[in-house]
């Protein structure tokens, strides 16, 4: 199933590189990202992961999809990691696909509980989305729903979101705060979560001065649990996010680059 995706992604690419040199607009714009990660895994070894994700918007009409795909770092084997369909109605969008969940964005992520969301609806509209995740095979069954609410204050950025398990009945919120810019290239942000099951608070604080970024993750019963630092820089069009992790409690480094080029 992913190499035909695959074909079919490149045979439309190939297909809106022709039409755009004999027509003054393309019937589709796409867009890309090629990427690798390079980190030290599990084994102490140094690994690489890479992936390349397509975007496609009709010209001619509000529709939009993607692709993502992840390769095998072991025998190259290509595989569909997410997708989606949609379409803009103006006042809303709506997309269907394994296109993740709706969570917040972190730096580490280690304290933060998230839900996993895999097919699902997702539908956007003044500032929020509802996200309600399927059973592939039983599309009347509804796994979880998730929703997120922006709100912008002019000095400070909210993102509040939530997931509600209907099997398990198990809950899960979580919310981030990003300051404007308080001075020159310096801005200031934080994370929270709480689950009904872990009845644990967790955190994350982070602070970006000249385009370095510093954090430090802990929860309730430990407030240091990481502390790290990352950058992004861009060289000859590539771009690079390089980052390395502390933990306290294993006394551990992890470095971590990650080269990637958009088009």
């Amino acid at each position: 199933m992913s190499k035909f995706l695959l074909t079919t992604a490149l045979t439309v690419f190939a297909g809106a590189s022709v039409a755009q040199e004999v027509a003054p607009e393309a019937p589709i714009d796409m867009t890309g990202k090629i990427s690798t990660v390079i980190a030290e895994n599990a084994a102490g070894n140094w690994g690489a992961t890479s992936s390349f994700d397509l975007g496609v918007n009709a010209t001619s009409a509000p529709a939009f999809g993607s692709l993502s795909f992840v390769v095998d770092g072991t025998d190259n084997k290509v595989t569909l990691d997410e997708y989606s369909v949609g379409t803009d109605l103006g006042v809303a969008s709506v997309s269907f696909g394994d296109q993740d969940n709706i969570w917040i964005g972190t730096e580490k992520g280690s304290t933060i509980e998230e839900a996993e969301m895999d097919e699902s609806i997702q539908v956007s509209a003044l500032g929020a989305t509802v996200a309600v995740g399927l059973n592939m095979d039983d599309l009347t069954d509804i796994t979880n729903l998730q929703g997120a609410y922006g709100i912008p204050l002019g000095i400070a950025n909210i993102e509040a979101v939530g997931d509600y398990n209907l099997n398990t009945e198990a809950w899960i919120l979580a919310g981030r705060a990003d300051t404007a810019k308080i001075l020159d290239n310096v801005r200031l942000g934080g994370a929270v979560s709480y689950g009904s099951v872990s009845e644990t608070v967790g955190f994350e604080a982070d602070a970006t001065v000249y385009g370095v970024t510093g954090y430090l993750a802990g929860d309730q019963n430990d407030m240091t649990k990481d502390i790290g630092a990352s950058m992004a820089t861009n060289f000859g069009g590539m771009n690079i996010d390089s980052g390395v992790n502390y933990n306290f409690d294993t006394e551990a480094y992890a470095p971590s680059v990650e080269l990637s080029f958009s088009f």
